[in-house]
């Protein structure tokens, strides 16, 4: 992985760590991760990109860190579809 990338991946996963008030990620799962990518975009409008950014990270932190799979392939296509849906908006 890429110096940047993983900078990149780092300041989202600590974000979304704060948007759950301090919770440990073990704690939490794909309803979490859905809330926090509805914030993005609904509460600090952000775009598709920074969604999909931030999104990827945290499959990445699940996948290869917790050792858990936070959203299934298709599960992570419909969360990228409403990304694209809301953005569309």
């Amino acid at each position: 992985m890429a110096f940047t990338t993983e900078q990149t991946y780092v300041h989202w996963v600590r974000r979304f760590i704060c948007f759950h008030q301090k919770r440990h990620p073990q704690e939490m799962g794909s309803a979490e991760v859905e809330h926090f990518l509805t914030h993005l975009s609904q509460q600090r409008d952000c775009s598709v990109n920074t969604q999909r950014v931030a999104l990827n990270a945290l499959v990445y932190l699940y996948k290869c860190f917790i050792g858990k799979g936070v959203l299934s392939p298709m599960d992570r296509m419909q969360a990228l579809d409403g990304i694209a849906e809301a953005e569309a908006v």
